[in-house]
């Protein structure tokens, strides 16, 4: 929760996004929603350096990633990188993500990248769950989307996805990663540290880039199961579905003890139901950006 303190005092002004609860409902918001901003040549609309709190019982540092979403071929893509060392939880991770990789045979010489900082690419981290699973974990997700323009993102784009392609190639051919994981220097803000100029420590980034001007079009916060619960009480149900369809939520609680929230599963399966056909909340701000970009979109 002390992504949530600092927010409080900093520049941008959160919205709330809910939208990733519908993981379990299998809605798909992004792609459903995103369908009228992509009807010109293929662009990245946007980029987000994104801030995941810690989980519980570990990672006091929390995590960042860097977030896309580029038109290609007319329909909308949700891309995000993120660093991580790569460890037994990566070779299964793989698996589920790549079946049939070659590489995926060869155990040795997995077991011989474990240590090594490892650059992972997740497809429609939203609409296939990605974010939602954080979500249930307790950890708030924070998205500060760069003011900057859709070429200069495009940019971002492609020298990140330029080094995903290198370490698939050194990886098809056997070889080593070059980089070893290191918890206060190469860690999950490498591409932060090396795009953005942003120093090596989660909390440090996100204070960079919402205390200075200019820098954050849009912030978007997606809240936890609990997070969601400790609003329920204050604001009651149909309140709060209003106040996520709109992306605003007046009355914060900020609990600081979490309980686990299998209790009110079923009350969050409703809620997503309820919010089904709700845009991602930064779908507003990216039509503003590309409008403003000279990118023709698609009537609605």
């Amino acid at each position: 929760m002390w992504w949530l303190a600092l927010a409080a005092g900093a520049a941008p002004t959160f919205q709330v996004d809910a939208t990733a609860l519908h993981q379990h409902l299998g809605a798909r918001p992004v792609a459903t929603g995103g369908e009228g901003l992509c009807g010109g040549p293929d662009q990245v609309l946007g980029v987000a350096a994104v801030f995941y709190s810690k989980k519980q019982m570990t990672m006091a540092r929390g995590h960042a990633s860097m977030r896309f979403l580029r038109c290609v071929d007319g329909a909308i893509e949700d891309v995000e990188f993120e660093y991580y060392r790569f460890s037994r939880s990566t070779e299964a991770r793989l698996a589920a993500d790549m079946p049939g990789e070659p590489i995926l045979d060869d155990p040795a010489y997995l077991r011989s990248l474990r240590g090594s900082l490892f650059l992972n690419r997740n497809l429609s981290t939203v609409d296939r769950g990605h974010f939602g699973r954080e979500l249930a974990r307790n950890r708030e997700i924070y998205e500060l989307w760069l003011d900057v323009s859709t070429i200069e993102a495009s940019d971002l784009f492609a020298q990140i996805n330029d080094v995903w392609l290198a370490q698939w190639e050194t990886m098809e051919a056997r070889r080593p990663l070059t980089r070893r994981y290191i918890p206060i220097t190469t860690n999950c803000t490498w591409h932060l540290q090396e795009l953005l100029g942003l120093g090596p420590f989660p909390w440090a980034g996100f204070r960079a880039l919402t205390t200075e001007d200019h820098v954050v079009r849009a912030a978007v916060l997606y809240p936890s199961h609990h997070l969601l619960i400790g609003w329920n009480r204050v604001e009651g149900s149909d309140s709060l579905i209003e106040s996520l369809r709109h992306g605003r939520v007046e009355a914060r609680s900020r609990p600081v003890f979490r309980r686990p929230a299998r209790r009110a599963d079923p009350w969050l399966a409703s809620l997503g139901e309820a919010l089904v056909g709700t845009p991602p909340v930064v779908f507003d701000a990216l039509a503003e950006y590309a409008a403003a970009d000279g990118i023709e979109q698609q009537p609605d």
